[in-house]
């Protein structure tokens, strides 16, 4: 799986994001099928770029980086993934050293 685009969004999902746009889309729980933080879950949304007019494929992961806040880690796609392709591209996210800023 290839990533077109990472995004990380403070304390919201992009579900919200989406809908406060005005982009339908369809949302599936990942929630317990693949890695994520243990407070959060994670997701699949699916839509089409009202820019390009392409079909996106959205991979978000939630986890709690403070008491009282979470962050949504969002992956962006061309294609498809299945629950096994979205379990291996996360467990090789969690390996790439951190970058530098």
């Amino acid at each position: 799986m290839i990533s077109i685009k990472h995004n990380q969004i403070d304390c919201d999902h992009m579900g919200n994001v989406l809908r406060k746009q005005g982009v339908p889309f369809v949302e599936t729980d990942l929630t317990g099928m693949v890695p994520h933080a243990g407070y959060g879950g994670a997701a699949r949304y699916e839509y089409v770029s009202p820019k390009t007019g392409e079909k996106v494929f959205i991979l978000e992961v939630n986890g709690l980086y403070a008491p009282d806040a979470y962050v949504a880690e969002s992956w962006f796609f061309l294609e498809d993934f299945t629950v096994e392709q979205a379990t291996e591209f996360i467990q090789q996210q969690r390996e790439k050293p951190e970058e530098a800023p």
